[in-house]
Order: C-alpha cells, then sequence, then structure tokens
C-alpha cells in the first residue's frame, strides 16, 4: 500500500542564464505547442494533484512572466552573482516536503513517481552512468557536469532533490550560521546533522537543454516508448493506434490485455511488433533482427497468443521487465511505405535517403527495407541544403521531407532512421524512430562549405550534357568514385586527355582529339556522355546522318539511364551486324542505313586487320621500361618518360585492344541473338580464352607445388595492385602473404573448345556478308585473340604506372611526405618540382589543401547518372541492370572484401567494390561468385569470370549491391539474370 502522502512544493530553480543561446531555458520549445515548462508542469500534474509549484527566475524575468501563466513565480534580485545553491538558500522554505529541480532539465513521470516513495530524508537524484548517458559526449560537457561523490566514484548531481518536511527546519538552521557554497557542501553539512540521505540513480530517464543529444536520448527508447512520446509531443504526425506491454506483463496479466486488444482494435486487423529494449539502443541497431507478425485479427484469441509469443521466442537475452510487445493497428491501403535516414549512413553528411517502395502492405514494408532482402527498392537521395528542386518536382516527398523535419525539431536531433508510410489519403504514419548510432566524428563537416562546393559544380554543369560515372571508359569502375589526385591525374594523362580520342580517330571515328573525356564534379570522375556518343559515330559518314545518329543515341540513354554503362552493347553501333537494319529502320531511311552500314563495316574489317601491328607494341614497351629504369636519369625525369611511352607503346595500343575486343564480344552476342551460337556455347567459348589470369592461378600452383620461388612470382605478376593507379594501395609484390599465399585450389576448368560443324557454316554464311576475304580460321582466331590482347596489354601496361608509383615511393624528394599523402600528389607538382618552380613547403600546403578538400568531397553524394542541375541535389538511385556472366547457378553465403578479409573465400560468392585486375588475386580460392558494384559487360573482372566459367553479377549498381551487402546468403541465377536474398 503506497503511503499517504502531505501536499509538496516543487520548486523549479530558473534564475540564470541558459546554457546557450539568448531564449531561457524553460521557454525553448520541444515542439511547436510544448515548451520545456510546459513538459514539466504537466509531468507534474500527471503525478500528484496536491503538487504546488513555484518558479524561480531572473534573467529575462519579465519575458517569463508574461509567457508562462500556470505557475507561481519567484523573483531572484540577486541572480547575476547567485549561484544555484545560493539561489535555493533564497527561498523562504516552509516546513513541507519539498521538491527542487533545475528548470532546464526535464524527467520522466516514473522517475518523479518513485523519488517521492522511497524512504529517507533526502532524496538526491544521481547519474551512474554519467559519461555515456548519450553517443561521444564532449568532453567540454563532460567537464561542466555538477559531480558529487557517491559510494567513493563521482556522479553527476541531476538538480533533482526531494526533502522531506522534517527537514525543512535543519536546513533553515544551517543557512543562517554556515556558508555553503555547493549542493554537495549542504549533503554533507546535513550528514553531519544524523540527516539520513539516499541517492536514487535515475539512469538515463532524464535530460539537461546542454546539448541536442541528451534530449534525444531521453525521447528515444523502445519502439513502444518513443511512439508514444512522439504522440503526445505532436498532433500532425499520425502514429497508427496502439498499446504496448512488457513480457513480464503478458506473462503475468495474459487475460487482461487480451481483453483490452479486443476492446481497442475490435474489427481492423493488428501487426504484432518486437519493441526489445536493445533492438533499437543507442549503442547498436538491431533494425529487422527481431520478427513482426501482420494480418492478425484480434478477436481470435488462439491467433494472438501464438503470435506474442512467437516475437518474443525471437529476442535474444531477454530481460522481462524491459523486453516488450507492441500491438498496432494495421494499415492496409498504401500508397507509399518505406526507411528514412535523417543523414547518410556512411558520413553523417545533410543528406535524406529514402528507401521505398509504392503500394503494398505494411507487413512487407519494414523488414523487406531494414533487411534488405528485396530487390526492387527505389532509393531518392535529397540534399538537406536546398529542398526547392524538390519540392517544384516532387511535392509528394517534399511533403515527406516535411514531417520529417518536424520529427528532427521535435527530438532535436538529425541523425534517425524513421519507418513510415503514406496511406491512400496522404496521410503520413509514423511506425519507428530509432537513432542512427554511427560514430561520424571522424566527419566534421561544415553545411557551408558543402553548399559552396555543390554550388560551384553545378555551374559547371552544362544544360542539355549528359555525364555518367561508368561510360565509356567507366572512371568509377578504373579509379573510383572518390579518387584521389594522383590516381586521377595518372587516369587522365594516361588515357582521358588525348588517348581516348586518339584511338577513336585512328580507328574511323569522328575526330575530338581536342577533347578531354572527364569532368570532375565534386571531386567526382564523369565522362561527357555527348562525347563519347560523337566518339562512336564514324567520320566517313554525311553529317546530316552523323547529327541524326547522335540524336538517336542521346534519345535512347535518356529514355533508359540504366544503360548509361551499356552504351556500346546497348546504345551506340561500332561493328557491323546483320541487326543493324532492324534496329535502324524506325529512324532512318534505306539508303541512310546502307551509308551506315557500309561506314560500320569498314571499321570492323579496318579493326580485323590492324590487330597484329598493335600486339607488337608490348614487346617495344617493355624493352623501353627496362630501359629507362635501368638508366641513370634521375627518378623523375624516369617517371615522365615511362609516363611518355606507355601513351604511345601502352595505353594507346591497350584501347585499340580493348575496341577490338569490345568488337569480338559484340559479334558473339549477336551470333547468340541471331541464333548461330546459343548463350551456352558462348560461354564456353569464353571460358576456353586465355589470359593472365589462368596464368597468374597456374602459376601459385606451381608455387605451392614448389617448382617456382617466390622470387618468380613477384618479379612476374608483382606489379598488379587494387586500384591500379592509388599509390596508397600495396602492390601483388609488397604484400606476398595476401596476394600469393593460399590453400591449395581446386583444379580449373578445361580450355579446349572448337566450333561444332553447325556453327562454322553459320560463321562462313556471317562472312559472306561482312568480307569475303577473311577466311573462317582468321575470324575465330581474331574472336579469340583480341580479348586475350587486350587483358595482356593491360596487363604489361600497368607496369608501367607501377614502376612510376614505386619510383614516388623511394624517391628522396618526397621521403618526408607520408606515402598516404602522396596520394594526393598531382602530376603538374612533379612537372613543377622537375623545373624548380616548386618549392616542398608549397608542395606540402598543397597537399593538406587537397586532403581537406578530398574530406569535403567524401561528404557530397552525387548520382551516376547527371542529365539536369536538380541532380545535384536531388536524385533517384538507378537500378543499374548487372551484366550477367556464364549460364551457371549458385547459393551461397557473401564475403564483402571492402569490410572483412578475415574469412576464407572458398565457397563464397566474394564482393568487390570496382570490376578491378587488381582483385585477380580472389580467383586463387575456390569462390562461389563474383558480384562488383562498378563494371560493364567487357569488363576484365566479367572476361574473369568468363574464363573460369564462374558466376557472375558484374556492375550491379549502388542501390543492389547495398542491399546484397547487408544479407548473408543469396542466389546468383546467371541463367535468369536474377539476385535473391535468401537471408
Amino acid at each position: 500500500m503506497r503511503k499517504k502522502l502531505n501536499s509538496i512544493n516543487y520548486f523549479l530553480l530558473g534564475a540564470g542564464k541558459p546554457f546557450s543561446g539568448k531564449t531561457p531555458s524553460i521557454l525553448n520549445s520541444l515542439n511547436d505547442h510544448t515548451r520545456i515548462i510546459d513538459w514539466q508542469i504537466n509531468t507534474i500534474n500527471s503525478l500528484r494533484k496536491n503538487i504546488k509549484i513555484f518558479l524561480v527566475v531572473g534573467y529575462e524575468r519579465s519575458l517569463i512572466q508574461r509567457a508562462i501563466k500556470k505557475v507561481n513565480i519567484i523573483i531572484n534580485k540577486k541572480w547575476e552573482s547567485n549561484s544555484a545553491i545560493d539561489t535555493f538558500f533564497s527561498l523562504q522554505l516552509k516546513r513541507k516536503n519539498t521538491l527542487i529541480s533545475y528548470a532546464d532539465t526535464i524527467f520522466e513521470r516514473d522517475v518523479l513517481d518513485r523519488i517521492l516513495n522511497i524512504d529517507g530524508d533526502i532524496i538526491v537524484g544521481i547519474d551512474r552512468n554519467w559519461k555515456n548517458r548519450y553517443p561521444n559526449r564532449p568532453r567540454e560537457d563532460i567537464k561542466v557536469a555538477e559531480k558529487i561523490k557517491y559510494k567513493g566514484k563521482f556522479v553527476e548531481f541531476t538538480g533533482l532533490i526531494y526533502f522531506r518536511s522534517e527537514v525543512i527546519q535543519v536546513i533553515n538552521k544551517l543557512k543562517k550560521k554556515k556558508k555553503v557554497n555547493s549542493f554537495t557542501d549542504l549533503f554533507k553539512l546535513l550528514e553531519k546533522e544524523n540527516v539520513n540521505i539516499k541517492y536514487f540513480d535515475i539512469k538515463n530517464k532524464w535530460a539537461e537543454f546542454n546539448l541536442a543529444q541528451d534530449v534525444a536520448k531521453f525521447f528515444i527508447k523502445t519502439k513502444a516508448q518513443t511512439l508514444e512520446k512522439l504522440k503526445y509531443l505532436s498532433k500532425e504526425i499520425k502514429i497508427p493506434k496502439q498499446i504496448y506491454f512488457t513480457v513480464e506483463q503478458w506473462q503475468k496479466n495474459r487475460e487482461k490485455i487480451i481483453r483490452l486488444l479486443n476492446f481497442k482494435f475490435k474489427n481492423k486487423l493488428i501487426i504484432i511488433r518486437s519493441s526489445s529494449y536493445n533492438e533499437d539502443s543507442w549503442t547498436k541497431s538491431n533494425a529487422g533482427k527481431y520478427i513482426s507478425l501482420p494480418n492478425i485479427n484480434p478477436l481470435n484469441r488462439s491467433s494472438v497468443i501464438k503470435n506474442i509469443n512467437n516475437v518474443i521466442s525471437s529476442y535474444e537475452s531477454m530481460i522481462k521487465e524491459k523486453d516488450e510487445i507492441l500491438i498496432q493497428e494495421q494499415i492496409t491501403k498504401i500508397k507509399i511505405s518505406g526507411v528514412i535516414f535523417t543523414c547518410s549512413l556512411n558520413t553523417g553528411s545533410p543528406y535524406y535517403h529514402i528507401n521505398y517502395s509504392e503500394g503494398g502492405q505494411e507487413d512487407k514494408l519494414a523488414d523487406a527495407v531494414t533487411s534488405g532482402r528485396t530487390n526492387n527498392l527505389k532509393k531518392l537521395t535529397i540534399s538537406k541544403l536546398d529542398l526547392s528542386s524538390l519540392k517544384k518536382n516532387k511535392s509528394q516527398f517534399h511533403r515527406i521531407v516535411e514531417y520529417i523535419k518536424k520529427i528532427e525539431k521535435l527530438l532535436m536531433y538529425s541523425r534517425l532512421d524513421i519507418e513510415f508510410i503514406i496511406d491512400k489519403q496522404d496521410n503520413f504514419n509514423l511506425l519507428q524512430v530509432r537513432p542512427i548510432v554511427v560514430d561520424y566524428t571522424k566527419f566534421n563537416y561544415n553545411q557551408n562549405s558543402i553548399d559552396k562546393e555543390i554550388k560551384i559544380s553545378s555551374k559547371k554543369f552544362v544544360q542539355n550534357n549528359l555525364y555518367s560515372n561508368m561510360t565509356d571508359w567507366n572512371p568509377a569502375e578504373i579509379i573510383g568514385n572518390n579518387p584521389k589526385p594522383l590516381a586521377s591525374s595518372l587516369y587522365e594523362e594516361l588515357i582521358t586527355n588525348k588517348v581516348w580520342a586518339k584511338q577513336r580517330y585512328e580507328f574511323g571515328f569522328q575526330d575530338l582529339r581536342n577533347k578531354k573525356l572527364l569532368q570532375f564534379f565534386c571531386g567526382k570522375p564523369y565522362v561527357n556522355v555527348g562525347d563519347s556518343l560523337n566518339s562512336f559515330i564514324p567520320r566517313d559518314l554525311p553529317k546530316n546522318i552523323r547529327l541524326k545518329l547522335f540524336n538517336y543515341y542521346k534519345s535512347k540513354i535518356l529514355n533508359d539511364p540504366s544503360l548509361h554503362d551499356k552504351i556500346e552493347f546497348e546504345i551506340v553501333f561500332t561493328v557491323w551486324n546483320s541487326n543493324i537494319s532492324k534496329n535502324l529502320k524506325h529512324i532512318f531511311n534505306a539508303n541512310e542505313i546502307k551509308t551506315i552500314k557500309a561506314s560500320l563495316k569498314k571499321i570492323t574489317i579496318n579493326a580485323i586487320k590492324r590487330l597484329n601491328n598493335d600486339s607488337k607494341k608490348i614487346v617495344t614497351l617493355n624493352t623501353k621500361r627496362k630501359i629507362v629504369l635501368s638508366s641513370k636519369a634521375n627518378d623523375l625525369d624516369k617517371i615522365f618518360l615511362l609516363l611518355n611511352d606507355c601513351k604511345i607503346y601502352g595505353t594507346l595500343p591497350f584501347a585499340h585492344a580493348a575496341r577490338a575486343g569490345f568488337i569480338s564480344v559484340n559479334i558473339l552476342k549477336n551470333f547468340v541473338k541471331n541464333k548461330f551460337l546459343s548463350e551456352k556455347r558462348m560461354s564456353q567459348f569464353l571460358a576456353s580464352i586465355n589470359t593472365i589470369n589462368k596464368t597468374l592461378i597456374e602459376d601459385k600452383k606451381k608455387y605451392f607445388e614448389k617448382q617456382i620461388s617466390l622470387k618468380t612470382l613477384i618479379s612476374k605478376y608483382g606489379h598488379l595492385r587494387e586500384g591500379t593507379y592509388e599509390i596508397s594501395n600495396k602492390s601483388y609484390g609488397e604484400d606476398p602473404f595476401k596476394y600469393f599465399f593460399f590453400r591449395k585450389s581446386k583444379s580449373q576448368y578445361k580450355n579446349i573448345f572448337k566450333f561444332s560443324k553447325k556453327e562454322n557454316n553459320a560463321i562462313k554464311n556471317y562472312l559472306k556478308d561482312f568480307d569475303e576475304n577473311i577466311s573462317t580460321e582468321v575470324f575465330i582466331d581474331y574472336l579469340k585473340s583480341s580479348i586475350e590482347l587486350r587483358e595482356q596489354l593491360k596487363f604489361e601496361f600497368t607496369k608501367n604506372i607501377s614502376s612510376i608509383i614505386d619510383l614516388i615511393l623511394k624517391s628522396n624528394i618526397f621521403k618526408n611526405i607520408s606515402r598516404k599523402d602522396l596520394s594526393y600528389l598531382k602530376l603538374r607538382d612533379l612537372k613543377q618540382i622537375r623545373k624548380n618552380r616548386l618549392k616542398m613547403n608549397l608542395l606540402k600546403n598543397n597537399i593538406n589543401q587537397r586532403k581537406i578538400k578530398h574530406k569535403l568531397y567524401e561528404l557530397i553524394e552525387l548520382p551516376d547518372f547527371i542529365s539536369k542541375k536538380s541532380d545535384f541535389y536531388y536524385f533517384e538511385q538507378m537500378q543499374n541492370k548487372p551484366n550477367f556472366i556464364t549460364l551457371n547457378k549458385v547459393e551461397a553465403k557473401i564475403i564483402n572484401i571492402s569490410k572483412n578479409l578475415s574469412k576464407k573465400l572458398d565457397n563464397n560468392i566474394v564482393l568487390i567494390p570496382q570490376a578491378d585486375p587488381g582483385f585477380d588475386w580472389i580467383f586463387s580460392h575456390n569462390i562461389s561468385g563474383l558480384i562488383t558494384k562498378y563494371g560493364g559487360a567487357n569488363s576484365h573482372m566479367a572476361i574473369r569470370a568468363a574464363e573460369l566459367n564462374l558466376p557472375a553479377a558484374v556492375g550491379v549498381g549502388e542501390l543492389l549491391f547495398q542491399n546484397i551487402a547487408k544479407s548473408k546468403i543469396i542466389s546468383l541465377n546467371c541463367e535468369n539474370k536474377t539476385i535473391s536474398i535468401i537471408i
């Protein structure tokens, strides 16, 4: 039986200035209709009717008096010189039970309820977990926290004290006799007077308005409790009708809860949700870990009992008095459902990420999004810095963002994970709010800097132009989506400044030798799609046909931007084939088609004839590299000699061989389309191709069997590295344990392939239309050798790149610069140093400035494909169409190499970010499949997978890659072209 209490005086001490800002703390808003003082008054009034509230003010007292009418106001005229204890002693305390707290501090209702019912003369509210009350509590805040000693350790004093009436007389005597400097001094004096002081640990059930995170942690508890608080705080946000209870309450009062369900929900379907105390904690997220069970009739007693018990069974390390069950009315008529992150998950930067689906059922929303078990989600990325474009073009999502902004304001916190539903009546229904618990302290950012950088880049955007990070030379695949300066400048110098256009010109396409292929927006590389499309148009075509072709290509990619990484197979015609007429007849007349076919035939024939000349450049490249490296030239001279040789004898011949390889694959795909060849036979043909990858695997086996030395392996393959152009990545030779040490793998696939008689006849018939002067044997040899040469030339020219990187690393010029910092060099720095125009102090300053800029670029998000200015502020993440390799199917666990290298790769599907040949080492393991985020249909990893008959999905894109990375087991079915998430 609860002891009957006499009336209580409650003093809120709020005389001083606020911790921050100018508005008195008690007038700060929790939301649009509730201030701190309102929360305190409502909490007290809901607790006891016999509590009289007094507010002690000083700072801005006139403002407070005008704003607050429901409490008794006491004015402390000496507020500027008075401390909190001085203010307390200035009160005319009557011999009554007395409660005091600071005016800028709020407590949960049950804290006040419990403190009033603890036996003792004085009850002091403390927080023993004070340093970690919320994540990453700043040192300054910890330093200024009011601390007292409890059981030999410092704890935080919350400002909440309950005095029994008998103690008030003692306090009134003490304040006349003693000078007391703090509440700690007061407690010590009272203990000497034999006053019984008890300390009550409030834990995380309080908040002070110093920092927003403190307030957010006060409001964000379990799923159920957070929704209950938000229901109180806002009348605008619709929260489905709900009840919740602990596991302990369920076990003790099951029948009572069932009756309540019957009464509360009647004929409505309900959804039974998990609400575990550790599901949405401030230390870790268990999103999607526990089950929710939908479509339950609350009147079906056995179904309710069974499903509540099933949810309880899904909990780990259950604490009955803390773990809850949440039951809500189920929303069935859904327009949009999804999850919103109110910052970037990787960096904490100012974006809204909305993962959503349109239509469907509530039960399929949360689990699908949080667990990643769907490939049908859409993702909208929205910059918080400018919502005007969103409002203009996507008003529905702008309204959603406005609701989210209200929730952020209510909780005074901007890093939230929110589940929602828009119903058919356009109501915003809030299902869950949890904190994002990632530590973003290393990504401190300035919003003005981000905004400025985006504005600079958006001004560089040319209206009606298109930009892609995976068209043509695939920069996102080769140097990454946010490359460092040295990698970017090497890539530009060796390929995208001049070599790319020179190759196209020499092949017979339009002359774009005065154009640079790449444009950088916020540090991210983009191909000018218009220039790329133009570069694939034969230059001997009449001007009107060239223009018509360009407009046709551009309209195709605008109609389906997901093809931006497949333009050479799905958009442009770079190869003669028998299907051209069929594809062009709706756009071009018969004479125009005839002209286009003749031009492409000439280019294709010349490609076959020139292949041998391109292959001879390998010998020259290797010879010249050895001469340069053994010469007495200084390091910088060697670097630029290697660069020049690489362009002439490496990347240009490689570009020609790559074009030849594209022609071969294009022809093979055409054979499949015309049923000259089955997909299975095409896969077998590609598996018969011998490339460096197979040689590497065989040489590793020889090393394993002690037939060759580690030194031999390193001399042959040591130049390879993940991210060919990135100096901070170690080469195979620098880290042989990772790349050359492995367990004995299974025998590889057979290399033998021979076209059947029927297939040979089909090829002969193709050649009759194409060029009768080319024999079947020569043509088949071209199909195979062009792909092999492409891989061989890539392998060889990267030796020059590796040598350049090695020279930079060992050069005395850069001995005082760390390897990591060398990533921020640019080739122009080396040129200026070579000419004695750049001093070391200025170089280091340049590096530091670029490091700052690169960190800023990491915080900015842009789409893979940019077609309009508004894309800089919001964009829909494209669902890329993966390039499926082989016709095989596999179901296996996944290993994301970028996050986990400690696990064995054998029998797993491996995830890598880029289809870069630096990842060749993974094929030494018995992997079951391969998935890459970036990569084209004819990328190096596509060729590797094909030759090993390994099921692969190359270039799945950001959205699908993220979903797959969240999973544990997937099914990769290349024949059906599907990726299914199992667990």
